[in-house]
């Protein structure tokens, strides 16, 4: 029973998150901003696992954000702290094999930017497969966490 009062919490998630995700404005998503030349990002600030996350991303057209710069994770850095959010889930993950982090589009994360917070990725407990952006002393790194931790996340257009 427990179960199947998790999944219909899981289904109801997605459903207020995509009928939210839904409307468009400008041809964009509602709650899209450009940022610089860096492109177009979402914060979403209910608290989702992070396939939950990656699933209203790809919903709205876009993908968990991926850091391919320095600029680009300063800015999702900001975007944290206007909104008071500690971390938030990322584009990558280790899910296939331990240790070898990918996009969520299928890329090594090695061909990306990668800044990751001091001692991580540190896969703890032996279960973090996911990535997230966290903020340690207001400074934006990588992180790894277990997939069904709930955090904020952003998403970024295609």
């Amino acid at each position: 029973m427990n179960m199947n009062v998790g999944l219909v919490v899981l289904c109801l998630q997605l459903l207020v998150i995509k009928i939210n995700s839904s409307v468009v404005k400008n041809g964009l998503p509602e709650g899209y901003r450009k940022y610089r030349d860096l492109g177009f990002y979402k914060i979403h600030t209910t608290s989702v696992n992070w396939n939950v996350a990656r699933q209203t991303c790809e919903n709205e057209n876009a993908y968990l954000v991926v850091i391919n710069s320095q600029e680009e994770l300063e800015l999702i850095g900001y975007m944290m702290q206007s909104q008071n959010i500690e971390e938030v889930h990322a584009g990558f993950n280790d899910l296939v094999t331990e240790g070898e982090f990918y996009t969520t589009y299928g890329q090594p994360l090695s061909s990306t930017y990668i800044q990751w917070n001091d001692g991580e990725p540190n896969n703890l407990n032996g279960d973090e497969n996911c990535g997230n952006v966290k903020l340690r002393d207001n400074k934006p790194g990588l992180n790894d966490l277990a997939c069904g931790q709930t955090r904020s996340f952003v998403c970024e257009l295609k």
